[in-house]
């Protein structure tokens, strides 16, 4: 990949399928938060206080997944990742950044703790208080979830089909459990 425009437009295609992909998962957890009537009753409630945890998590992820997978030139990723994140993310707000930084040290951690921090951080801030850190881990199926689908438009995305149906499976074993 050594075409600057081609290496934009798979940035910019990335991000395309990556913004839909958290503007659903949002929308679902928001959803999922308001059903409960005692949070519901206690709480206002603001989605757009979780899109820089979503996307900071979610960036750090995807990044880390496309490096491991080499699907971008060690060369090239540096360029890959700010037409990414400018595509995604346009401008980042300081907000963005700690939480990328905060995630970035958390991959230090068990994946479950790291999710279960995932879970507490959108918790809190959808509801804007730390009783989020009560309702967070209801959330962890969802959160694997999203993480999986997100490594699944990856790997499709670079045209990776055996790595994209190993992320399915997980899934599908999440949706599987919800049906038993």
């Amino acid at each position: 990949m050594t075409n600057v425009n081609e290496l934009t437009e798979l940035a910019v295609t990335l991000a395309y399928r990556l913004k839909k992909q958290t503007d659903k998962w949002v929308d679902v957890f928001y959803q999922e938060h308001y059903k409960c009537q005692q949070i519901r009753e206690r709480e206002e409630f603001n989605i757009e206080a979780a899109l820089p945890i979503v996307t900071a998590f979610q960036i750090v992820h995807v990044m880390s997944f496309i490096h491991v997978k080499k699907y971008i030139e060690e060369s090239r990723i540096g360029d890959f990742i700010n037409v990414l994140i400018e595509s995604l993310y346009d401008p980042p707000g300081d907000d963005w950044l700690k939480y990328i930084r905060q995630y970035q040290s958390n991959k230090q951690m068990d994946f479950p703790e790291q999710i279960g921090c995932f879970c507490e951080d959108v918790s809190m801030a959808i509801t804007g208080s730390y009783t989020g850190m009560i309702y967070g881990p209801a959330f962890v199926g969802m959160a694997k979830e999203f993480l999986y689908r997100n490594w699944g438009i990856v790997a499709d995305h670079f045209g990776d089909r055996v790595t994209m149906e190993e992320c399915v499976k997980p899934v599908e074993a999440i949706h599987n459990r919800k049906s038993a």
